[in-house]
Protein backbone atom coordinates (compact mmCIF):
# COMPACT_ATOMS: atom_id res chain seq x y z
CA UNK A 1 0.00 0.00 0.00
CA UNK A 2 1.07 3.58 -0.43
CA UNK A 3 2.52 5.22 2.06
CA UNK A 4 -0.46 8.05 1.61
CA UNK A 5 -3.13 5.42 2.00
CA UNK A 6 -6.28 6.88 0.70
CA UNK A 7 -4.72 10.34 -0.14
CA UNK A 8 -2.66 8.53 -3.04
CA UNK A 9 -5.78 9.44 -5.64
CA UNK A 10 -6.14 13.12 -4.45
CA UNK A 11 -4.59 16.17 -6.03
CA UNK A 12 -1.72 17.38 -3.98
CA UNK A 13 -1.44 21.28 -3.49
CA UNK A 14 2.20 22.34 -3.95
CA UNK A 15 1.34 25.59 -2.51
CA UNK A 16 1.64 27.09 1.09
CA UNK A 17 -1.63 28.52 2.59
CA UNK A 18 -0.10 32.18 1.97
CA UNK A 19 0.78 31.54 -1.69
CA UNK A 20 -2.71 30.33 -2.10
CA UNK A 21 -3.84 32.99 -0.72
CA UNK A 22 -1.40 35.93 -2.60
CA UNK A 23 -3.40 33.77 -6.22
CA UNK A 24 -6.82 33.98 -5.07
CA UNK A 25 -6.25 38.34 -4.27
CA UNK A 26 -4.64 38.33 -7.64
CA UNK A 27 -7.34 37.15 -9.58
CA UNK A 28 -8.75 40.96 -9.66
CA UNK A 29 -11.71 40.11 -12.72
CA UNK A 30 -13.41 37.41 -10.65
CA UNK A 31 -14.22 37.65 -6.95
CA UNK A 32 -12.21 36.04 -4.25
CA UNK A 33 -15.25 33.14 -3.97
CA UNK A 34 -14.70 32.40 -7.71
CA UNK A 35 -10.99 32.31 -7.70
CA UNK A 36 -11.22 30.02 -4.54
CA UNK A 37 -12.57 27.31 -5.91
CA UNK A 38 -9.91 25.73 -8.10
CA UNK A 39 -8.50 24.61 -4.36
CA UNK A 40 -11.60 23.47 -3.06
CA UNK A 41 -10.74 18.91 -3.17
CA UNK A 42 -7.09 19.16 -3.00
CA UNK A 43 -5.20 17.99 -0.37
CA UNK A 44 -2.26 20.14 1.41
CA UNK A 45 0.46 19.59 4.03
CA UNK A 46 0.19 22.76 5.64
CA UNK A 47 1.87 23.81 9.67
CA UNK A 48 -0.15 26.33 11.59
CA UNK A 49 -0.32 27.32 15.52
CA UNK A 50 -2.84 26.19 17.59
CA UNK A 51 -5.14 28.73 18.77
CA UNK A 52 -8.29 26.90 20.48
CA UNK A 53 -10.34 24.18 19.55
CA UNK A 54 -14.45 23.11 20.39
CA UNK A 55 -16.24 19.91 20.13
CA UNK A 56 -19.43 19.64 18.89
CA UNK A 57 -21.62 16.91 18.44
CA UNK A 58 -20.05 15.43 15.23
CA UNK A 59 -16.72 16.62 15.33
CA UNK A 60 -13.99 18.66 16.81
CA UNK A 61 -12.98 21.90 15.33
CA UNK A 62 -9.41 22.75 15.95
CA UNK A 63 -8.24 26.44 15.07
CA UNK A 64 -4.49 27.00 14.06
CA UNK A 65 -3.43 30.46 12.69
CA UNK A 66 -0.99 30.79 9.76
CA UNK A 67 1.74 33.19 10.99
CA UNK A 68 1.68 36.08 13.02
CA UNK A 69 1.45 38.28 10.29
CA UNK A 70 -1.56 36.97 8.49
CA UNK A 71 -4.78 36.49 9.93
CA UNK A 72 -6.49 34.03 7.97
CA UNK A 73 -7.44 31.06 9.95
CA UNK A 74 -7.59 27.18 8.97
CA UNK A 75 -10.12 25.12 10.54
CA UNK A 76 -9.54 21.39 11.06
CA UNK A 77 -12.74 19.61 11.43
CA UNK A 78 -11.87 16.09 12.96
CA UNK A 79 -13.79 12.83 14.19
CA UNK A 80 -14.49 12.43 17.71
CA UNK A 81 -12.78 9.85 18.39
CA UNK A 82 -9.46 12.45 17.80
CA UNK A 83 -10.88 14.69 20.77
CA UNK A 84 -8.32 12.47 23.39
CA UNK A 85 -5.09 13.44 20.83
CA UNK A 86 -6.37 17.52 20.92
CA UNK A 87 -7.02 17.91 24.87
CA UNK A 88 -3.34 16.77 24.71
CA UNK A 89 -2.32 19.81 22.80
CA UNK A 90 -1.93 23.77 24.42
CA UNK A 91 -2.01 27.08 22.30
CA UNK A 92 0.91 27.84 20.76
CA UNK A 93 1.91 24.07 19.70
CA UNK A 94 3.08 23.90 16.44
CA UNK A 95 0.77 21.28 14.44
CA UNK A 96 1.95 20.08 10.71
CA UNK A 97 -0.72 18.23 9.33
CA UNK A 98 -2.56 16.86 6.30
CA UNK A 99 -5.71 17.03 4.89
CA UNK A 100 -8.38 18.15 2.10
CA UNK A 101 -9.58 21.82 1.25
CA UNK A 102 -13.36 21.97 1.82
CA UNK A 103 -13.86 25.56 1.80
CA UNK A 104 -11.98 29.14 1.76
CA UNK A 105 -14.19 31.26 3.50
CA UNK A 106 -14.75 34.96 2.79
CA UNK A 107 -13.66 35.48 6.25
CA UNK A 108 -10.25 34.31 5.75
CA UNK A 109 -10.82 31.31 7.24
CA UNK A 110 -9.58 27.25 5.08
CA UNK A 111 -11.71 24.37 6.54
CA UNK A 112 -9.99 21.40 6.19
CA UNK A 113 -11.43 17.74 6.49
CA UNK A 114 -10.30 14.01 6.15
CA UNK A 115 -7.45 15.48 8.29
CA UNK A 116 -4.58 13.43 9.90
CA UNK A 117 -1.84 14.62 12.04
CA UNK A 118 1.73 14.21 10.69
CA UNK A 119 3.55 16.15 13.40
CA UNK A 120 3.15 18.17 16.16
CA UNK A 121 5.74 20.14 18.51
CA UNK A 122 4.43 21.40 21.95
CA UNK A 123 4.90 24.14 23.32
CA UNK A 124 7.26 23.98 26.81
CA UNK A 125 6.39 27.92 27.76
Amino acid sequence: MHKDGAFRQIPRLPLSPIEVIRRIKEQTHIDQTEAAHPYFGCLVEWTGVLQSYSRLKECIIVTLTISEEWSWLINLSLIPEMLELVQQLNKGDVVRFRGIITDIGSLNVFNIDYVEFCDININQA
